[in-house]
Order: structure tokens, then sequence, then C-alpha cells
């Protein structure tokens, strides 16, 4: 995967009230299978090695300090809550007292498109994310090529 952007179809898709982060991904897979954008937000982070969904649902609830759903859950992908279903993208949800944090996937044709969007709640949620920011960036590529081969 490579940064990219943040399109104005991954913007729409986000349902925040305000965005004060926004960073994308994107990745072109010669032979795409044909996953809908649920399927590839589940094979990213429930298809990950057990040790790290374990870490990650650490880090983001107490890194972070976001309120998990169930997991396995049909409405929920490793805790993060679908909160929107749209032509060909899905955004997951978590939530906060320091901040709130959407995770939209899409699917185009052979590209996979993955945007991490947050909204701070004060400085605390700001200085939070920009400790988490720089692991986000390298696991979240990790585990979507993994999901991918």
């Amino acid at each position: 995967m490579r940064r990219m952007p943040v399109t104005e179809g991954l913007r729409a898709a986000c349902t925040l009230p305000r965005i004060d982060r926004g960073t994308a991904f994107a990745a072109t897979i010669p032979e795409f299978p044909g996953k809908s954008p649920e399927e590839w937000a589940r094979a990213v982070f429930e298809g990950a090695p057990a040790p790290v969904r374990v870490f990650l649902r650490a880090a983001w609830r107490c890194g972070l300090g976001v309120h998990l759903g169930p997991f396995p859950s049909a409405e929920f992908v490793l805790g993060n809550e679908i909160v929107r279903t749209g032509d060909g993208s899905v955004t997951l949800e978590m939530r906060g007292p320091l901040l709130a944090a959407q995770n939209v996937v899409a699917v185009a044709g052979s590209t996979l498109e993955w945007a991490t969007f947050l909204d701070f709640r004060g400085v605390a949620g700001r200085v939070l994310w920009s400790l988490a920011e720089p692991v986000h960036h390298r696991l979240l590529p990790a585990l979507a090529r993994r999901a991918a081969s």
C-alpha cells in the first residue's frame, strides 16, 4: 500500500461531524479477489494473527481510550462498529472521550483504498494520535498486504 491524498469519495463516506486529521492509503492488487469492502476490512483486522489482534484491541482501548464492541460480531469488525455501508465502501467507527475515529474502506476495480479520519476532543486526543499514527502508518499497509496474499 502507498500513501495517497484523501479523495472526496473517501471523505464523503466519513460520517464524523468534524474531521481534524485524515490519512489514506491505496493498493492496486493485480489478481484482485472479489471481496466487498467489509470483507476487506475483516480480512485486514480480523484476519491478522491473534497476537496482532490482541495488540490492536489493547492499543485502541488502553492507548486511545476508545470503546469497542464485541468480537466476533456481524455488526462490528474487531470491535469497530459498522456505521455505514455504501456503494463500494464501508465505514467503521470507534469512539472514546478523547477522540472518534473512522476507517473508510473502499473498493474500485482492482484498487483497495483505506482512509482513517479523526475527530479530536481536545489536546489529549491529538497528542495520543500523534504517538499512535506512526504505528498506524506501518501496521495498516502490512496487514493489508497480508490480507491480499
